[in-house]
């Protein structure tokens, strides 16, 4: 009975045919399915919600080596693969307010959608330590706290 059902699955990944490079999405639209229908807070919203709510939840979502790089102050890392598996500990009431940063944005999307489809009703996505680093905000690591300083002729 095992023997047979394997055949069937093997023909059936045989004759069924792989997918085409055609069929699969961009990188573009891969990204963009992420982020749609997300809203990013801005770096101010972040500073005046973190000035505001003593309980608010930060989550970094990149992987350790980037967290451990930089990152935003009060950020707990989080890394994408496993908010799903450490969310309950963080945040145990639905209606605590989370913001999700990662690099750029984008993971922070995704992860704000999956937590709200878990049943989080005050969840937002931040644009990323990328840009808060451009704004002139500053980062911790272990060697302590680190502020991006354009170059000459960078600034432009």
């Amino acid at each position: 009975m095992i023997r047979q059902a394997l055949v069937s699955v093997s023909l059936l990944a045989i004759f069924a045919g792989p997918a085409y490079a055609a069929d699969l999405m961009t990188a573009d639209e891969i990204r963009e399915r992420m982020t749609a229908g997300v809203d990013h807070i801005s770096n101010d919203d972040l500073i005046s919600r973190m000035e505001a709510n003593e309980n608010l939840v930060l989550i970094d979502v990149r992987t350790e080596a980037e967290y451990e790089a930089g990152h935003i102050a009060g950020a707990q890392s989080v890394p994408r693969g496993v908010v799903e598996f450490r969310i309950g500990s963080l945040a145990p009431e639905a209606d605590q307010e989370i913001i999700v940063t990662c690099s750029h944005g984008i993971r922070a999307a995704a992860v704000t959608k999956i937590l709200q489809g878990f049943g989080y009703t005050n969840v937002s996505a931040h644009r990323g330590v990328t840009s808060w680093v451009e704004a002139g905000q500053t980062i911790e690591n272990r060697m302590g706290t680190l502020q991006y300083v354009p170059s000459v002729g960078e600034e432009d």
